[in-house]
């Protein structure tokens, strides 16, 4: 199997038999690429070059095509980027998401000052909406 990879920063797409199975952001994405065959089984890769926004577009095509490796979501530490992505990804009204933010309900992890929420905590939430 051979990838024709570039040194760029963005979004890529990690595919296996035409379906998405992953998707991560990078400001090298050859290199992290290159880490995810140790975890993953893929096929073929499509990378989208962003320098600005990195984060939100990753968040997007997680919640659009929910890859089975993805386990959470990331969403910037901005209040206005976290609602807005929680509405769109769980359809709960703003003001049930900042109480459920402020009491810790939704599971969140801090990675490099990027928050990921957990997608089984948010798809828990979406059935009890």
């Amino acid at each position: 199997m051979r990838f024709k990879i570039t040194k760029t920063s963005g979004v890529y797409h990690l595919l296996h038999e035409g379906e998405i199975v992953y998707v991560g952001s990078s400001i090298f994405c050859e290199k992290r690429i290159f880490e995810h065959f140790k975890d993953k089984v893929f096929d073929d890769v499509f990378i989208q070059e962003i320098k600005l926004g990195m984060i939100d577009c990753e968040a997007e095509d997680i919640a659009k095509y929910k890859p089975k490796y993805n386990k959470s979501i990331p969403i910037c530490n901005s209040i206005f980027s976290r609602e807005r992505y929680l509405l769109k990804f769980t359809g709960i009204e703003k003001i049930r998401i900042r109480k459920l933010i402020k009491s810790k309900a939704i599971s969140i992890a801090k990675i490099h000052g990027v928050e990921y929420y957990y997608l089984k905590t948010l798809e828990s939430l979406c059935e009890k909406k």
